[in-house]
C-alpha cells in the first residue's frame, strides 16, 4: 500500500569543490511535528530520533562483509557465489538521493560511493558529491539551479514501516487541543528527495559554493513525505 503525504523541509547547501566538482550537504530533522496531507485527509506526524537509521546500518554491515570476503583466499566458485549474494544485499540496502522521488532523476547513492548518510539524535545528515558542471546530467544541473533559486527547499524521505513490528505509534501532542501525532519509531528509508513544498519550517534548501578559497554562493508500504 502506497501513501503520498506532505513534505518535510530540510537544509541543503551546494558547494563548489576543488577540481570543478561540487558537494551537496543537507539535513532532515528528527522530533519535529508536521501536518501532512494524504488522500484528502490531514494528520500530524513526526520521526523519533534514530528512526530512519536501520537501512544505513545494514548497508554498512553488508559492505564490511563484502570487503572481508573479497580479501579471502577461498575457492573461487564459492567466493563468487558469496560476492554475488552480498552485492544483491548491498543493492537492497542502498540509499539514493533523488529529485522528486524519481529514480530516473537520481543525484547520488551510497553504493556508487557518492552519497554519505549519517544519523545523529537530532537529524539525518546527507552529503552528495556532485560531478563537475560539464559532466552533470541535465536533471542534476536543474536541481542545483532550483536549490540556488529557492524552488527546491524541502526534503522528503521515501520509507516504509515494516508491518507488524511496532514501527509507529500515536502519541498526544503537547499543548491544548489534544490531537494525536503519528510518531514513526522504526522505518526503512530507501531514498531522500529534493522537493519544492516543505512541511517543516525548521528545514530549508540553499545552494552554495564550497572551494575553501571560493565565495559561498548562497513495494511495500511506501510513504513519501
Amino acid at each position: 500500500m502506497s501513501d503520498y503525504p506532505g513534505v518535510w523541509p530540510g537544509t541543503f547547501e551546494v558547494r563548489a569543490r576543488g577540481g570543478g566538482g561540487r558537494v551537496l550537504t543537507g539535513s532532515f530533522p528528527y522530533g519535529k511535528t508536521a501536518t501532512v496531507r494524504a488522500s484528502g485527509r490531514t494528520r500530524k506526524e513526526r520521526f523519533a530520533p534514530d528512526s530512519l537509521s536501520w537501512q544505513v546500518r545494514e548497508f554498512e554491515k553488508v559492505q564490511a562483509e563484502l570487503g572481508r570476503v573479497l580479501k579471502t583466499t577461498m575457492e573461487s566458485a564459492e567466493k563468487e557465489l558469496l560476492v554475488e549474494g552480498l552485492e544483491d544485499a548491498l543493492e537492497r540496502r542502498n540509499t539514493h538521493l533523488l529529485v522528486g522521488h524519481n529514480y530516473g532523476h537520481a543525484i547520488a547513492d551510497m553504493r556508487t560511493g557518492n552519497l554519505a548518510v549519517r544519523h545523529t539524535r537530532a537529524s539525518v545528515e546527507i552529503e552528495a558529491t556532485l560531478p563537475a558542471a560539464d559532466r552533470m546530467p541535465s536533471w542534476v544541473r536543474d536541481a542545483v539551479l532550483a536549490v540556488e533559486g529557492g524552488q527546491l527547499r524541502g526534503i522528503s524521505p521515501g520509507f516504509r514501516v515494516p508491518a507488524g513490528k511496532g514501527g509507529e505509534r500515536l502519541v498526544p501532542e503537547e499543548g491544548p487541543g489534544g490531537s494525536m501525532v503519528r510518531e514513526i519509531t522504526d522505518a526503512v528509508a530507501f531514498e531522500y528527495s529534493l522537493v519544492a513544498r516543505p512541511a517543516y519550517a525548521s528545514t530549508a534548501v540553499d545552494a552554495r559554493a564550497d572551494d575553501p578559497a571560493a565565495a559561498i554562493l548562497t513495494p511495500r508500504r511506501r510513504v513519501w513525505l
